[in-house]
């Protein structure tokens, strides 16, 4: 397939002299039917690269998904399209030799775009050989790994909902129950003739109130809870916070500040807020594994145009108008794409022991705002939780939202 079948070199994107010998006629023009059938398709990026991973050939979809034109990228390393991490630890040519040796490499990775936005992506790398077993290149074809989950995305969002409402029911009756043997415990404290009855009495009475907690969190992941929503400023919030998250954090953390001017207002329950930011804060310094590190805590608020791209995974989409955005950030482990999925399910974990509905109730909590909550992450290089609220009148002025980004 043309130049990467002619250019060979030693040393991955290094200079030098190629020699091959030249296909013969049949092959050319086989190559160029396939470069005519190709260079025109946008849905699927379809490139060429020589044996040492230098670009010979790029159509008109692997443009569109990295942004770089063909006048850019031709004679390139792939390596072009890497992390610098993956870069320095050699991925670029391993890549390709396991597709040598295998004949073959199909999975998901992330890869940069021209713009530096991080973009997760189905490739298929395939090894071309000549009719004597030499290798002459690869195919490289790439697609959006978004564009290929749009209907697991909603098949997702239809079974979380369908949960909800399965949670709301049973929370709902067993509320009832359970305020009923309350009031029973409590009877039988201030009644009992019994003295050596009462420890027992109160050991049942905290292992009920930890049975109303979990309930209450199961109300909240179902919408159900009762709580009047007033104006609040999200600001003074945290900032009345700022000790209790400080104590609450791992003692090799710290959080940094980074909170617009002026008050940021919302129509919220504070005592939910407080909860929301308590479960981000605490999720972010575990992130942390005991390490030094950094939580960045920051607010802002935005103004936002219809169809605006999103930023990360999560939902539901996020009308025009004004927000006031609450943003988590850490420097931790990262969550693979697998994981990244299934991080609003109920009682779904990563650690060791469960802890309630965690990030369900905290989805549902933002939901009951009518807001959303976007998650950024990547291994090894940390999570960001965005929360978007709507704003309400009055308070501090919009400033630019941040540039898109996937993952």
């Amino acid at each position: 397939m043309g130049e990467a079948f002619r250019r060979h070199s030693k040393g991955t994107g290094g200079s030098g002299k190629h020699t091959s010998k030249r296909p013969k006629g049949q092959d050319l023009k086989a190559e160029a039917c396939f470069r005519d059938l190709v260079k025109g398709v946008l849905d699927y990026a379809i490139f060429l690269l020589d044996r040492e991973g230098r670009i010979t050939f790029w159509n008109a979809g692997a443009e569109r998904l990295t942004g770089y034109a063909e006048s850019e990228i031709l004679g390139e390393p792939i390596a072009r399209l890497f992390s610098p991490e993956e870069q320095m630890a050699g991925k670029p040519r391993e890549n390709l030799l396991k597709a040598a040796d295998s004949g073959r490499l199909e999975d998901e990775a992330w890869r940069v775009r021209k713009d530096g936005r991080l973009i997760l992506v189905n490739r298929i790398l395939t090894a071309v050989r000549a009719p004597t077993g030499e290798l002459r290149g690869f195919v490289k074809i790439m697609r959006e790994a978004g564009e290929e989950r749009t209907g697991l995305a909603l098949l997702q969002r239809q079974k979380l909902e369908a949960l909800g409402v399965l949670a709301g029911g049973i929370a709902h009756d067993f509320n009832n129950l359970l305020g009923a043997g309350r009031g029973l415990v409590e009877l039988a404290l201030t009644s009992s003739d019994l003295p050596e009855a009462v420890p027992y009495l109160e050991n049942l009475q905290g292992l009920m109130e930890k049975g109303a907690d979990l309930i209450g969190q199961m109300l909240d992941y179902a919408g159900r809870s009762k709580g009047r929503l007033v104006r609040v400023d999200l600001n003074r919030l945290l900032q009345e916070m700022a000790r209790l998250l400080e104590m609450s954090i791992a003692r090799m953390a710290v959080i940094h500040w980074n909170l617009q001017p002026g008050p940021l207002l919302i129509e919220g329950n504070p005592s939910q807020l407080q909860q929301v930011v308590m479960n981000l804060v605490h999720n972010a310094s575990e992130a942390l594994g005991g390490r030094n590190g950094t939580i960045s805590l920051g607010t802002r608020r935005v103004e936002r145009e219809e169809d605006e791209p999103e930023r990360g995974c999560g939902w539901p989409a996020l009308p025009g108008g004004s927000y006031v955005v609450l943003e988590v950030a850490d420097g931790g482990a990262g969550m693979t794409p697998d994981v990244l999925s299934r991080i609003f399910e109920p009682f779904f974990t990563t650690k060791a022991e469960g802890r309630g509905l965690g990030l369900a109730a905290l989805h549902a909590i933002v939901r009951s705002h009518h807001g959303t909550i976007r998650v950024h992450s990547e291994p090894g290089r940390g999570s960001t939780f965005t929360l978007h609220f709507p704003a309400a009148p009055g308070g501090a002025g919009p400033v630019p939202d941040p540039p898109a980004a996937c993952g």
